[in-house]
């Protein structure tokens, strides 16, 4: 992520001072919406995937903690 600066100096008026504060402000607030938005895409991708899918393709993490938590499956389920 990128470091954004703003620059004051003791002589801006409190209006320029608040016009900076007011951009960076509208500024940031874009990026967090554009990250939002990714997010929901994501999501969206992601929610049709079928359980059977998302199974096969985390079966060995799965297990893996299952045995490290100690999380029994008598009926052989995972």
């Amino acid at each position: 992520m990128q470091e954004i600066r703003v620059e004051f100096s003791r002589n801006m008026s409190k209006f320029v001072v608040f016009a900076k504060l007011a951009s960076f402000t509208v500024f940031t607030g874009l990026i967090m919406i554009k990250a939002a938005q990714k997010k929901r895409e994501v999501f969206k991708l992601k929610e049709n995937d079928k359980f059977e899918e998302i199974f096969k393709q985390n079966e060995k993490r799965i297990s893996y903690h299952m045995h490290k938590l100690g999380i029994r499956d008598p009926l052989g389920d995972f």
